[in-house]
């Protein structure tokens, strides 16, 4: 009676383990949930194509890129372990100089962040925006 009780608890704790990672996989995720762009003061943007980094600092800039990060709803997809290379590497930062979040940005559809890569469901990153950041400012070697 007590291995019955004992297997009947083992499978009914992994049906549930089962449920939780089911559901925490496949429920959407939002990049930069419960950050207000007015706290950060600079992203710092490395280009894993170039090599170059910049950092950014103006508050309109920081604005429309924390703002469009938000508003997608993001899917998470396969692992992301064993990857090189990547696009648009970005580290938030507080006045202080602190990370608040870091991620990679693949495309305009693509957030990298380890160990999954996540699909866009509702629309695209700012991905070209900052192609032409990169072309608007002088990059740090």
């Amino acid at each position: 009676m007590k291995k019955k009780c004992i297997s009947c608890g083992s499978v009914l704790l992994l049906i549930i383990c089962i449920v939780a990672t089911c559901l925490l996989y496949f429920t959407p995720k939002s990049f930069l949930e419960d950050v207000d762009a007015n706290e950060i003061a600079s992203i710092s943007v490395f280009n894993g194509g170039t090599g170059r980094r910049m950092t950014l600092e103006d508050a309109g800039e920081i604005s429309f890129i924390v703002n469009n990060i938000q508003a997608v709803k993001m899917k998470r997809g396969k692992i992301s372990s064993n990857h090189d290379g990547y696009s648009f590497s970005l580290t938030f930062k507080d006045a202080d100089g602190n990370a608040i979040d870091s991620f990679i940005i693949s495309s305009t559809t693509v957030i990298r962040d380890d160990p999954f890569f996540y699909e866009s469901e509702n629309g695209e990153l700012c991905f070209e925006f900052l192609q032409e950041l990169e072309n608007k400012y002088v990059f740090e070697e």
